[in-house]
């Protein structure tokens, strides 16, 4: 991808930066804002000092840049060349409004993108639970699975129009909350004594199937509706004889990208993971890899992991040789420090494994 910087020559001091954080159109998952150094005025501005200041923004990678030819009196404009990025980029943004950043035409790049899906034939049920709260408790918190409990929410409503419109805060305090998405209701039940207390619907969007319930200071969760998944357990991603560990049928992208990306075979990824109310699907894309690539492989069974060490070398150093047997199989003589290589021809050339 190329895109063009126009500075004016009457700029003052000034950053550029590059924003690829989630929320951003082109962002990605674990995109964050970087910023270069501070430019002070158009004698500061040549190619190789762009060129070195964008190198240096982590989410950037390295760039080529070239100042252009075209001659002009109150402008220089400048082409930069993203070298380590695949697929399009947010735009570059200064922070003086007066810089011009745009995307060359014809110059935008495309990088490849496989889809994994997983699927049931029935849909999911979403888990519902009720919040219970009197007036008199003035405030509570609420955690799930003993994990961080949310800022305390005030409760001491007068009336049901102040209860309903405590939902968004309590809405944003869980969805705030490590694992768990929620939708509440705008419906808000009771008038706030201990024998009628304030009831707030959640909606568990994520996890799905059974979950337990939330927990609270104040208030009373109760569940309302159970959750079901007919999914459940883990899968095993491949590519190109690299193999991830296992990973839970509902993982989140910002999983599978971790995942993926501690392969040898891949250099990064971007993950997008789509709820499809019967499974998942997870968008993957290669932003370090280029061309037409080999597809990832899923496995929907689990794989048995085993170690071999040798130990020794006090006062002997170790040598010598070992062999590994399997069922009634046995290797030939296999050196000491036999690389991983060696090991997987040698296990390989038995009958019994696979």
């Amino acid at each position: 991808e190329e895109q063009t910087i126009a500075i004016p020559h009457n700029i003052g001091t000034f950053q550029l930066s590059m924003n690829t954080s989630e929320d951003q159109p082109q962002g990605r998952i674990d995109g964050e804002i970087y910023h270069t150094r501070t430019f002070n005025g158009i004698a500061d501005i040549s190619a190789p000092n762009l060129q070195e200041a964008l190198s240096e923004l982590k989410n950037l990678g390295a760039v080529d840049v070239t100042k252009s030819n075209e001659e002009h009196d109150l402008i220089s404009y400048f082409k930069v060349t993203f070298k380590e990025m695949y697929g399009e980029m947010p735009l570059i943004v200064a922070s003086d409004p007066s810089i011009i950043v745009g995307r060359n035409s014809g110059q935008s790049s495309s990088t490849e993108i496989q889809t994994i899906n997983i699927s049931a034939d029935k849909p999911f049920k979403c888990e519902v639970q009720s919040i219970s709260v009197s007036s008199a408790a003035s405030s509570f918190d609420l955690s799930f699975m003993d994990g961080p409990r949310t800022q305390s929410i005030p409760c001491g409503f007068a009336t049901i129009e102040e209860a309903k419109g405590a939902v968004s805060a309590i809405s944003a305090a869980l969805n705030s909350l490590p694992g768990i998405e929620v939708r509440l209701s705008t419906e808000v039940s009771g008038i706030g004594s201990s024998m009628s207390p304030w009831i707030f619907r959640v909606t568990f969007i994520e996890p799905v199937g059974p979950i337990p319930l939330l927990q609270s200071n104040n208030a009373d969760i109760a569940q309302v509706v159970q959750g079901e998944s007919t999914l459940s357990g883990s899968l095993v991603l491949s590519y190109q004889g690299e193999y991830t560990g296992d990973i839970p049928f509902a993982a989140p992208a910002v999983y599978i990208k971790s995942k993926l990306e501690e392969l040898e075979t891949i250099t990064e990824v971007d993950v997008k993971r789509v709820n499809k109310h019967t499974g998942y699907q997870w968008m993957i894309s290669f932003v370090g890899n280029l061309g037409n690539l080999p597809l990832i492989v899923a496995h929907n069974n689990i794989f048995e992991v085993q170690e071999i060490k040798i130990t020794g070398g006090q006062p002997t150093p170790l040598g010598g040789t070992f062999s590994l047997g399997y069922l009634s199989e046995e290797t030939g003589s296999l050196p000491f420090d036999s690389s991983a290589e060696m090991i997987k021809a040698s296990l390989e050339s038995l009958q019994s494994i696979e």
